[in-house]
């Protein structure tokens, strides 16, 4: 059975894939998980809420530097931070909700055609999701 934390390893470099996201850290505990991260673009904010909503896990947002201060200023595509909060009654529950939301992950990336077939049903077995579909060979005209 696949621990929190490998699980976690795995949701980071899905994260990772998008454009523009940056992961800072991770933490695991028992019964809760957080990823802080950054992104500088509206496809990737809009991937994340998205795959949040579907798999009931907390994702907001603040603003990291002071408005108008010389660093928000210097790093506006970055001023605003990210989390994904998982937070659990134990660790089984904990799994399953990274579970869902690896798994909403995956089958956002294979839509974006951001992760190979073969990649996201290897991933989709681990966090217990549904297969994508085999591309359909082409036909020769």
């Amino acid at each position: 059975m696949t621990t929190p934390d490998e699980l976690v390893v795995e949701i980071k470099a899905l994260l990772q894939r998008l454009p523009t996201v940056e992961v800072l850290a991770t933490r695991v505990t028992r019964t809760h998980c957080w990823i802080p991260l950054t992104l500088a673009s509206w496809e990737s904010l809009l991937i994340l809420q998205s795959c949040a909503e579907a798999s009931n896990v907390l994702f907001h947002g603040w603003a990291r530097h002071e408005p108008g201060s010389p660093e928000a200023v210097s790093d506006a595509a970055r001023a605003i931070m990210y989390e994904y909060r998982v937070e659990s009654a134990g660790t089984e529950a904990l799994r399953e909700r990274l579970e869902s939301l690896g798994t909403f992950l995956v089958w956002r990336l294979h839509v974006s055609d951001l992760i190979a077939t073969p990649d996201a049903n290897r991933l989709l077995d681990m966090f217990h999701g549904a297969h994508v579909p085999r591309p359909r060979p082409r036909e020769h005209s």
